[in-house]
């Protein structure tokens, strides 16, 4: 979780904890904020 909150505060973006679950890869991390930013 501490990771989640790292990426939120680095990237100025909000993960939903029911986003997080489906977040398995760092890939599809990446993929989400940068989505998130856009």
């Amino acid at each position: 979780m501490t990771i989640v909150v790292n990426a939120e505060e680095k990237f100025d973006v909000k993960i939903p904890d029911d986003e997080v679950k489906n977040l398995t890869t760092v890939g599809e991390a990446v993929d989400f904020i940068t989505k998130a930013q856009a």
